[in-house]
């Protein structure tokens, strides 16, 4: 990718039968070829998935890339049957074939039912992987616009968590109940979560405001769109020597890290690497700047730390940490130094293009949400505002035009020209004065209107702010 007409292809392509993954050097392509042959179902997105995650989950906040930790939140998505589970067995496997290392069950993270499990989970296991199955549900927790405390709290915790994985960061302490709960700041917290589920149950889930706030830019979206596959028979057993890379990494790792003091190591890269990183860094911004105001194609906007991130977990697993002795918890001898060479850096690019166009398709496809009818709706309530917004005086009941005088607009006003249409009568389970709500609170939660209920007028009602004219008259046409 090196120019904004390689960022529009690469935006609306979706091939119908795209090529396997390919395994990348060193560690990780070992862990990935590996887990695929000893999977009772062999998908090679399936194993790469599991590689990356469990590699991420050790490596994630002993090794930093200009200054960013290795913790990923990374899902793979695949019909039911197909094998999908082989990425939380293919994480067991690793850890299993590992527990004689001492260090190991230090990285393995438990499943979390709620904020509070993960708050009080995290202090004292600060690098961990953690698999979700059925990630549908946990995306459905998230993004639920009547989500409760719980569920809530542990969506501030996960955004917190991932950015604090750096040079110096901390994630702010959280309280988290009235008894006077909280979790505690803690140094550098690299949270891996490795997950898988369905792609009808986790796009539902998600809408277009969830990309506004930035939530479902950390995640990287593998796809497997392939169907059933034979059963592998002949399953093989993870080989001795690369038990034994892995006893090397857990061991570096754990030296590196104390539960509140952490000695990372910087990952190196090659002059053509790093110039290549910040050109790619800067033909995004480039593309980004070119959009219009709103577009789904910011996705992008995360490109480069992801890249940044898959090469810097390859670098590691490219580096030998064999015959390195340890005293008092910390490297008696110099640590093996990751560097990021330019075929590092190309494969990690290919790497994010893929994901990141894939998951721009589904948004353009209409496959995310309700589809096309999450969107009709907005469209609709949008139409109704722009139509409010341009009528003459004398068109206007005398409390309307009040209230539009102070930049509002009364919910009956839009429930009465929205709520007995067909786009919010059919296929509407809970009923068109629901569907109508949620709608507004997307509309809330974009930022393009908010809500009031004192307006200091005689008319006392339900009514709504317009904040942002253009984005509301954009989405009229969409």
């Amino acid at each position: 990718m090196t120019n904004v007409i390689e960022f529009n292809s690469l935006s609306t392509a979706k091939p119908t039968a795209p090529a396997p993954y390919a395994f990348p050097p060193g560690l990780v392509g070992e862990l990935a070829e590996a887990l695929n042959s000893s999977a009772v179902k062999q998908i090679r997105e399936v194993a790469l998935v599991a590689a990356l995650g469990f590699v991420a989950g050790v490596a994630g906040r002993a090794f930093l890339v200009r200054g960013v930790g290795l913790n990923i939140y990374i899902a793979l998505l695949a019909e039911s049957g197909v094998g999908k589970a082989g990425v939380g067995n293919g994480i067991n496997k690793l850890f299993n074939s590992c527990a004689h290392y001492p260090a190991s069950n230090d990285f393995r993270g438990p499943l979390f039912a709620s904020g509070q499990g993960l708050a009080k989970y995290l202090p004292e296991h600060p690098s961990i992987v953690t698999i979700v199955e059925e990630v549908g549900d946990l995306a459905s927790r998230m993004t639920n616009l009547n989500a409760n405390s719980s569920d809530k709290m542990l969506k501030t915790l996960l955004k917190a968590v991932f950015t604090a994985c750096c040079r110096d960061g901390r994630s702010e302490a959280i309280a988290y109940s009235q008894k006077g709960d909280y979790v505690p700041s803690i140094t550098a917290p690299a949270l891996t979560l490795a997950c898988e589920g369905t792609p009808g149950e986790f796009w539902k889930a998600v809408r277009e405001d969830n990309i506004k706030e930035g939530f479902m830019q950390r995640f990287m979206i593998i796809m497997y769109n392939g169907g059933h596959v034979f059963t592998n028979r002949e399953r093989k057993d993870i080989p001795n020597e690369l038990v034994e890379k892995l006893g090397n990494l857990i061991a570096t790792a754990a030296s590196l890290q104390m539960k509140e003091s952490v000695t990372p190591v910087d990952i190196k890269f090659t002059k053509e690497a790093s110039d290549r990183l910040d050109k790619f860094d800067d033909d995004i911004v480039r593309y980004l700047q070119s959009l219009p105001k709103d577009s789904i194609d910011v996705i992008w906007s995360r490109a480069a730390a992801k890249v940044m991130k898959i090469a810097g977990l390859i670098a590691v697993g490219c580096t030998d940490f064999s015959g390195i002795t340890f005293a008092l918890g910390h490297p008696n001898g110099k640590v093996g130094e990751p560097v990021i060479t330019l075929e590092i850096l190309e494969g990690a690019i290919d790497f994010v293009n893929r994901e990141t166009s894939g998951v721009i398709a589904e948004f353009k496809d209409g496959n995310v949400g309700n589809g096309n009818v999450e969107q009709k709706r907005i469209k609709l309530v949008c139409k109704t505002m722009v139509r409010y917004m341009n009528k003459s005086d004398n068109e206007l009941t005398k409390a309307d035009y009040e209230q539009r005088k102070k930049g509002l607009i009364d919910y009956g006003y839009i429930a009465n020209a929205c709520a007995k249409t067909a786009t919010f009568t059919e296929n509407v389970k809970d009923g068109a004065a629901k569907a109508l709500k949620e709608t507004l609170i997307i509309l809330v939660d974009s930022g393009a209107i908010e809500k009031v209920e004192k307006t200091g007028l005689k008319k006392q009602s339900i009514t709504y702010n317009i904040l942002d004219r253009n984005y509301i008259e954009q989405r009229a046409t969409d």
